[in-house]
């Protein structure tokens, strides 16, 4: 169990360290980056980590690091700082179209196949737009059938899923062996 260091963005901002040792000191064991390493490198990080117990599990990444030399330094750092898992945690507008699914879809395939290399899983993390009709399907659909199921693995929030109106349950169960 993990704590995803988005929670904490704003306490992080002003004392990057003093929080993760307060995370460190109630209980958690591990946490989940969301971008932001109070502006140390990966080598820096996982020392700090260590030093307090802690582990990363994984990273958050935006989908233009998920191509070229940014994905290559994102996957190169987060197997330094011993993660097991990266992944897009949001598509912005021009993705939310059929089109942008399948592109997305693309796009997340190839950096899956690169993580894959370097011993990591690629997965996307959902919100609630990826449930809003879209030509009567779901973008959230349109990219789990569009991507490879060995490749592309999901990071399913069912907090959004329910906001969206839709039945977790149902998805956890919809996504066996991509969850």
């Amino acid at each position: 169990i993990g704590l995803q260091l988005y929670t904490v963005r704003d306490t992080l901002k002003r004392d990057f360290i003093g929080t993760l040792k307060t995370i460190a000191s109630i209980g958690y064991r591990g946490v989940e980056l969301a971008g932001y390493t109070g502006g140390h490198s990966a080598r820096e990080l996982r020392s700090i980590m260590d030093d307090l117990g802690l582990r990363v599990i994984g990273s958050h990444c935006a989908i233009d690091m998920a191509s070229g030399d940014a994905l290559d330094r994102l996957l190169e750092d987060n197997v330094i700082l011993g993660a097991g898992y990266v992944g897009v945690a949001w598509l912005p507008p021009q993705y939310r179209s059929e089109a942008g699914w399948h592109r997305a879809a693309r796009m997340m395939n190839d950096a899956a196949m690169d993580a894959l290399k370097h011993g990591l899983t690629f997965f996307y993390h959902n919100h609630d737009f990826e449930f809003f009709p879209l030509n009567g399907r779901y973008g959230y659909d349109i990219l789990f059938e569009a991507a490879d199921p060995h490749l592309l693995k999901a990071e399913l929030d069912v907090y959004w899923v329910k906001k969206a109106g839709q039945d977790p349950i149902a998805y956890l169960q919809k996504m066996k062996g991509r969850v």
